[in-house]
């Protein structure tokens, strides 16, 4: 940075908003730290004045160079175990205090756990750039991210298309399999206590629409109803409607977070 500048200047991580328990002190012992480093680094560049190696206890007295290189590289160390073990005790205090305020209440406590552990929800941009324009109105993003994630399969089908690829040439997946046997899987009905034991083995926090612990609550009352539906589409050969749309959250991968490409679904 010193000799080439960028067209964009870093912009330093060490604020109050990354790192709300880093105080002035810690940040100017960081700055500290950072030019003994390139103190040492310099008199490491040093060659040896004396005659002897380098390696010799003789030089450390004979040479300037190497002495001073030792002292140093000893400041630096020091000043660094110091300022590492006063970064961790903010970073204790900080913590305690942010769970020590949520006492009674679990689920801030576990907000708090999840961010330490690096667990945090990514909070998705408000804007995005769509046929070279900049769009901000959230329904506008979401109906354009369902039609991109929609045609995926289809521009790939476009891409590898049979120009490229004589697809008819080759075999088909049914080619490789086996012989179907009609009477290989045998199905019986559901009963209550089954529908009880699946429900109850639900894990919480997994429902978007009803919470599972009203579920586990009423499954003695609703459990009937839902053995007659499920045994009746599956005698039926039918399946749900409201079951065959899915929940997609788009999960950003890499480079620039305002194009649609640079996300997968996740359901």
């Amino acid at each position: 940075d010193n000799a080439c500048k960028l067209e964009q200047p870093k912009c330093s991580k060490r604020t109050a908003r990354n790192n709300p328990w880093i105080t002035s002190g810690l940040i100017n012992s960081v700055n500290r730290k950072h030019e003994l480093y390139d103190l040492w680094k310099k008199a490491v560049k040093k060659k040896c004045l004396s005659n002897s190696s380098p390696s010799h206890a003789d030089c450390l007295t004979l040479c300037y160079n190497c002495t001073n290189k030792v002292t140093r590289h000893e400041e630096f160390k020091a000043h660094r175990k110091l300022l590492n073990h006063l970064i961790n005790c903010a970073k204790h205090k900080y913590h305690g205090g942010k769970i020590a305020e949520c006492i009674g209440d679990s689920k801030k406590t576990w907000q708090i756990i999840n961010e330490l552990r690096g667990k945090k929800r990514r909070q998705t941009k408000p804007n995005f750039i769509i046929d070279n324009e900049r769009v901000t109105n959230r329904r506008v993003i979401a109906n354009e991210f369902n039609k991109y994630f929609a045609s995926i399969a289809s521009n790939l089908n476009e891409v590898y298309s049979h120009d490229y690829l004589r697809i008819n040439d080759l075999p088909t997946f049914t080619d490789y399999l086996p012989k179907s046997i009609t009477s290989s899987i045998y199905l019986k009905d559901c009963d209550s206590a089954e529908m009880i034991e699946t429900i109850n083995e639900l894990k919480n926090g997994k429902s978007s629409d009803i919470p599972i612990h009203v579920i586990k609550k009423s499954c003695q009352v609703i459990a009937p109803y839902l053995v007659k539906y499920f045994n009746r589409c599956m005698q039926e050969g039918l399946f749900p409607e409201e079951l065959k749309t899915g929940r997609i959250s788009p999960i950003y991968k890499k480079e620039d977070e305002q194009l649609l490409g640079n996300y997968r679904p996740v359901s």
